[in-house]
């Protein structure tokens, strides 16, 4: 059931939506707006447009749109209660006990997050007894001190099946619990319950606001796997979730150092460089490299030095750049790691290679050159072509300028050669792209591949999508429509759930507006429904026009009842593209929601 609607205009008053898309995006203002690169996608210009006094946003990219619940839902992946808990607690207001209301996975999530906490203090009171002694040897022998082991809360499971498992039960935890946290399994040939890490070094992951979400466990008598990461949970999403993030997003300098492992994140924090973070148990992803982007303005990139680091950080620099962040690559020498190096050199030294670090363009140049012999003239040649399409790829013009200039030296090539393939290299994306939008578009209207669609079906579907995007601007016309249209008459089934949808909010005495229809949506129809919003603003809304507009759909069903169901040739349905990306740019000019 929906939550009361004074609360929800109170939640909204006090979590501002720029102040609140502001710690996730970078926003510069644009005319009576805000624009940034959007959290949601990975882009190089700037489609993402906030509205102050309209307290929405729209992603002129990949079309994610709505309110600020709607934002926080995607941002942090969670539903529209999940959204509403966070943003109540960022601002200090309490959820209405109200027993109409479904807060069952808001429960889920507080129980699981002091459960979490419950596992952390319990395994940091285990590294100091003397079932733990292995294990605070191991991290002291790593050079950790005790501040250090406290400050990350590192802790140890003891060799043994069910001590957490009976402590948890103990303090009023059920085994569901437990497992669904990911802190206990079950034996598919007993059906008994034990404890998921037993034996191991645990370094706890918290998520930037501090919570316990999971844990990583690390061997001590050379067993496999030698890390053993917690599974997803309510909590928990491995590729949005970075290990330390909580503390280095505090680093002053805004650099952040991307490691492959805990314990290089842990050392290289203790040796003073607070902005370590590491992957937890998995590849890099573009969660990861938006949820850096926005915590800081540059990352240096440390993997290992073999054929699968390389890949590696030729991935993560990829992402980086998508994600709009300035990336770096540390060279260790072969078979170091951070943590051994500080170890081994110092602080300072280690310093000194971080500040020799170099560029992401040198990194990917000099990975691709180490592969040829360019004193084979061949090998030059397909040097140079491979060169070409990473520079097409970079978006600083001034930037490409200068590596072309470095690869035709490298290559014994015209640099004029190369700018002129790169130039085509970029042509040739452009077009791919145009058709790529195309096709989608064409794939949009028709739903499925090739079938033609009968005229009065894409006539109503546009006669519809007026329609809803009249009541969203207008909200008092809604009552009109109701006289007049009926759910059935619509022919497209998101259009009619938003109707029926509309008709139910009208019938409570509110006004449907996007705070309104979020408690019915997802994050992802939200983004159609700001679509058709925008859509309508810059064109006339009179009730003459919703009386055309209505007319239209009558017509339409009265037809379609009469069983009058022509088809669209292709010709028409190619016009009708050209419209809708016409009339997108018109509505759409200048990138910001007007």
């Amino acid at each position: 059931m929906p939550l009361p609607q004074g609360f929800i205009e109170e939640l909204k008053s006090r979590c501002d939506i720029v102040n609140v898309i502001s710690t996730y995006v970078d926003l510069k203002h644009s005319g009576s707006n805000l624009l940034g690169l959007c959290p949601f996608h990975s882009e190089k210009t700037g489609s993402f447009s906030v509205s102050p006094s309209k307290q929405m946003f729209y992603c002129f990219g990949c079309h994610a749109g709505g309110d600020v619940i709607t934002f926080v839902m995607k941002a942090e992946n969670l539903d529209y209660m999940g959204a509403i808990q966070k943003l109540a607690e960022s601002c200090g207001m309490t959820i209405p006990d109200d027993p109409h209301v479904d807060t069952s996975m808001i429960k889920k999530r507080e129980r699981m997050y002091s459960l979490n906490t419950l596992a952390a203090r319990w395994f940091h009171q285990q590294l100091h007894s003397p079932a733990g002694a292995a294990g605070l040897d191991y991290l002291r022998k790593r050079g950790l001190s005790d501040k250090t082991i406290t400050k990350f809360g590192l802790g140890f499971a003891p060799d043994s099946w069910t001590a957490f498992t009976d402590y948890a039960i103990s303090q009023g935890f059920t085994k569901p619990e437990l497992k669904e946290a990911c802190l206990a399994g079950v034996s598919s040939k007993t059906g008994r319950y034990y404890d998921f890490f037993r034996n191991r070094v645990i370094f706890p992951v918290l998520d930037v606001r501090g919570r316990v979400v999971a844990f990583g466990g690390r061997v001590l008598d050379g067993s496999t796997p030698k890390y053993l990461n917690s599974a997803e949970t309510p909590v928990y999403r491995k590729k949005g979730t970075l290990f330390a993030l909580n503390f280095a997003k505090n680093t002053a300098d805004k650099r952040l150092l991307l490691c492959e492992g805990y314990m290089d994140a842990v050392s290289i924090h203790q040796a003073g460089f607070i902005g370590a973070v590491a992957i937890c148990g998995t590849s890099f992803t573009p969660e990861q490299a938006r949820l850096l982007a926005s915590c800081g303005n540059s990352v240096v990139i440390m993997c290992d030095t073999d054929t699968a680091g390389k890949d590696a950080t030729m991935r993560a620099l990829g992402l980086l750049d998508e994600a709009g962040i300035a990336a770096k690559v540390l060279a260790l020498p072969v078979g170091k790691d951070p943590d051994e190096f500080i170890r081994t050199n110092g602080a300072e030294a280690f310093g000194a290679l971080l500040d020799g670090a170099a560029g992401g363009s040198d990194y990917k140049l000099l990975q691709i050159t180490s592969r040829y012999n360019l004193e084979d003239t061949q090998q030059r040649i397909a040097c140079a072509s491979e060169g070409c399409k990473m520079l097409a790829k970079l978006r600083n013009s001034v930037e490409r300028d200068v590596y072309t200039t470095k690869l035709a030296e490298l290559c014994h090539v015209r640099a004029e050669t190369l700018r002129d393939e790169i130039s085509r290299l970029m042509k040739a994306e452009h077009k791919a792209e145009k058709a790529r939008f195309e096709r989608e578009e064409t794939q949009k209207i028709s739903r499925v591949d090739n079938r033609p669609v009968p005229v009065p079906e894409l006539r109503s579907a546009r006669a519809e999508g007026e329609l809803l995007g009249m009541l969203l601007v207008h909200p008092d016309f809604v009552a009109t429509a109701r006289c007049h249209v009926t759910p059935e008459q619509f022919t497209q089934p998101f259009y009619r759930r938003l109707y029926e949808i509309l008709l139910q909010i009208q019938g409570q005495g509110l006004s449907p507006g996007l705070t309104e229809l979020g408690q019915y949506f997802s994050a992802e129809d939200m983004g159609q429904i700001v679509s058709l919003q925008l859509k309508r603003e810059g064109m006339t809304n009179s009730p003459q026009v919703l009386g055309q507009v209505i007319r239209a759909i009558l017509q339409d069903d009265t037809k379609r009842k009469q069983g009058s169901t022509p088809v669209e040739t292709s010709d028409n349905l190619a016009n009708y593209i050209q419209n809708v990306k016409k009339q997108m740019t018109e509505n759409t000019k200048g990138d910001h929601i007007k």
